[in-house]
């Protein structure tokens, strides 16, 4: 957002995050819920919000994105969903998303698989072409992202025991030298309105 503003402030919650933030001239970090954000009544052009519009209270967010925002102002929200690396990847991070975790997916998670379309959206709906997002990376980094999950975190939880675990050694074999890379690509899914 900084090559494109003048000013962005940025928010989160987690003072963690605030600090493992990569400073800019342009952006000014804050410890804020998204929904008591502190910033002043009518003052920004965009809000936006990344992967994690599923988890709000929507009331409350959607309440502190009309106080701030400006008249004519817009909204954006993203996610990404569903990972394509390849053929002999593919049906492995299927099978570990799907047939282990299944039913350890919170609720929540249904907005993201209908792409935000059945998600609440009180603002005056702006259509976006399709985008995906790309990222070279070795295994370990796929691993890493596994364990991301709110369902992975869950079956730990409930079951006590590594999901991942149970696809690791097929995934290594199907990935080969686990120095290589290879590339990673997700589905964004948009969610774009203007305050009217």
């Amino acid at each position: 957002m900084a090559g494109y503003f003048k000013k962005v402030i940025a928010t989160d919650g987690s003072e963690q995050q605030i600090k493992n933030a990569v400073l800019h001239d342009k952006v000014k970090y804050y410890v804020a819920l998204a929904d008591e954000s502190g910033i002043e009544s009518r003052t920004v052009d965009l809000v936006t919000i990344a992967s994690a519009l599923h988890w709000m209270d929507f009331d409350k967010f959607y309440k502190e994105v009309d106080r701030v925002l400006k008249p004519g102002g817009i909204f954006a929200a993203w996610a990404y969903y569903k990972s394509y690396i390849d053929d002999g990847i593919n049906p492995i991070v299927k099978y570990l998303s799907k047939d282990i975790l299944g039913e350890y997916w919170p609720p929540e998670r249904n907005y993201v698989t209908n792409h935000y379309n059945n998600i609440p959206f009180p603002f005056k709906v702006i259509e976006t072409p399709p985008f995906k997002i790309t990222v070279e990376a070795n295994i370990d980094f796929l691993i890493g992202y596994f364990y991301s999950w709110s369902s992975t975190q869950q079956y730990i939880k409930i079951k006590g025991e590594d999901p991942v675990g149970l696809i690791k050694r097929e995934l290594e074999n199907a990935w080969g030298d686990a120095a290589k890379t290879k590339e990673i690509t997700w589905d964004l899914i948009l969610k774009v309105g203007r305050k009217e």
